[in-house]
């Protein structure tokens, strides 16, 4: 959290744990895979347009690249946000917890996804 230019340490670990619980309750869970039958949405809001891309502008990378791009889709294990960045992350005033928000990339996939893409956003 930024106020008067004062950033908040406590608040990358809040949603850190925040992550790190949805993953943990969604392990392995065949129901929440059921709920989530979204691969479709994550492979045309992230793998195709940040990794197929990338990898199309880097010939010399792009084995490497879209070798993480398959093992992304394929690894199927836990409930994952997919649009984890600080302009969708608010910051409870009362008790510094953190609430998601817009999470029209969730799918049931790789949770490793969420600190990628979050690291890679800044």
């Amino acid at each position: 959290m930024r106020q008067a230019g004062r950033a908040d340490p406590k608040v990358p670990a809040a949603v850190a744990d925040a992550l790190g619980r949805i993953h943990a309750a969604t392990l392995n869970d065949a129901s929440a895979a059921e709920e989530f039958p979204t691969d479709h949405l994550i492979d045309a809001l992230r793998l195709d347009p940040y990794l197929r891309y990338t990898a199309g502008r880097h010939p010399d990378l792009s084995a490497k690249i879209l070798g993480v791009l398959e093992t992304t889709a394929k690894t199927k294990i836990a409930l994952v946000h997919g649009d984890v960045s600080p302009k969708n992350i608010l910051v409870s005033k009362r008790d510094g917890h953190p609430v998601l928000l817009d999470a029209e990339c969730a799918w049931y996939g790789d949770p490793a996804f969420d600190a990628a893409f979050c690291r890679a956003r800044r």
